[in-house]
Formats: C-alpha cells, structure tokens, sequence
C-alpha cells in the first residue's frame, strides 16, 4: 500500500500542488489519472511536476503532485495522509 503522509498543499495560477513523505510500496503505479483517498475525498493526479531536491535522502523520501482542485480548501488537505487506489 502507497502512502503520502504529512501533506503540504499549496495553490498557484490555479493549480493545486501537494507535497509530502512517501510511505509504503508501489510508488511505481503513481501516474497522471491516478485516485489517491483521505479517506473522506477521492483526488486525482494531473500532473507530477519537475522538483529539484536538496539531496539523494529527500528524492528518495519526499514527493510532489499537482491534482484536480474542484474547489479543495487546501488547509483541509495539510496534514493529511492520502492513499493510492
């Protein structure tokens, strides 16, 4: 089961961009259309922009996605955990 923990959220030019820990394995079926759930909400992946990281720890540790907003209050999704479908 993949996980992204400890969301940070952040919206600009409207577009809505998450970022957070990964957890957990199959990493490798994250892609653009993709379903990730809170639990409460379903999102869906439309991008996995570019990041630059400070070191090899957080490319390994971290990740950024961009996903469909539809009117998503942002601090709502900072802290939360969101698991892949």
């Amino acid at each position: 089961m993949f996980e992204i923990i400890n969301i940070d959220a952040i919206k600009i030019n409207n577009i809505l961009s998450i970022a957070g820990e990964k957890r957990g394995t199959g990493g490798e079926h994250l892609k653009v259309g993709s379903l990730l759930s809170d639990g409460e909400n379903i999102y869906e992946i439309t991008g996995m922009p570019f990041v630059r990281y400070k070191n090899i720890e957080d490319m390994k540790k971290r990740i950024c996605i961009t996903i469909r907003q539809d009117n998503i209050d942002i601090n709502k999704l900072k802290g939360k955990t969101l698991t892949l479908m």
